[in-house]
């Protein structure tokens, strides 16, 4: 028998985050700071990790802390509709439970994003 079996973060690995940004003429800086949200599963030595339990009973775990770093560019007037590009950087650390224990795990990500705005 493998002593791990099966295992995944499988329905999520949510980061939730306070941002700050500034404006500087079209370039737009943000960093934030929050928490990172898991909802894990795994099978260890046979045994398979319940998917009920977590925050509210939604196999839903608070899982440690994350921080995000971005820079974003503006297209296009103000006052119209306008393009948006940003570059995001993300570094979490987590715990997250395995069935007889608990496992950590680093993740650093970069991300890109477009997008449309307009001012009302």
């Amino acid at each position: 028998m493998e002593e791990i079996a099966q295992r995944a973060v499988s329905h999520g690995f949510s980061r939730i985050t306070l941002n700050r940004s500034t404006e500087r003429g079209d370039a737009i800086l943000r960093v934030g700071l929050g928490a990172v949200v898991t909802h894990p599963g795994s099978t260890v030595r046979g045994r398979r990790l319940s998917e009920d339990g977590g925050v509210l009973g939604l196999g839903c775990h608070l899982s440690g802390p994350t921080a995000m770093g971005s820079i974003g560019a503006r297209t296009g007037r103000r006052e119209a509709p306008f393009g948006l590009v940003e570059g995001v950087r993300t570094v979490s650390r987590v715990r997250v439970p395995i069935a007889g224990g608990d496992a950590d795990l680093g993740l650093a990500s970069l991300h890109g994003l477009m997008g449309v705005g307009y001012v009302w």
